[in-house]
């Protein structure tokens, strides 16, 4: 198949979407928050970005951004201050 192209507007929000992602916020938020904000999450059916950002306001939108961005999801130790050597 040719010219197959991804949605990558969909594809960002399935991702963004998905509880798999409450990993990257271990390092900022610890495990015991993540797991509960994870619990609510598949509960509720609310997006993590809902539970985080909107109701608990534990992250502001600037550092969800700069948190899921490409480059941090790629390569997340490239986040200063939340891989092995801050």
């Amino acid at each position: 198949m040719l010219r197959i192209t991804a949605n990558e507007d969909h594809t960002r929000e399935m991702v963004l979407n998905s509880l798999g992602i409450v990993t990257i916020l271990k390092p900022v938020l610890g495990y015991k928050q993540c797991a509960e904000i994870a619990r609510e999450g598949y509960r509720t059916g609310k997006s993590l970005h809902q539970i985080v950002v909107g109701e608990r306001k534990l992250l502001t939108q600037e550092k969800w951004d700069e948190l899921f961005s490409f480059e941090s999801l790629i390569d997340p130790d490239a986040l200063v201050g939340t891989g092995p050597n801050p």
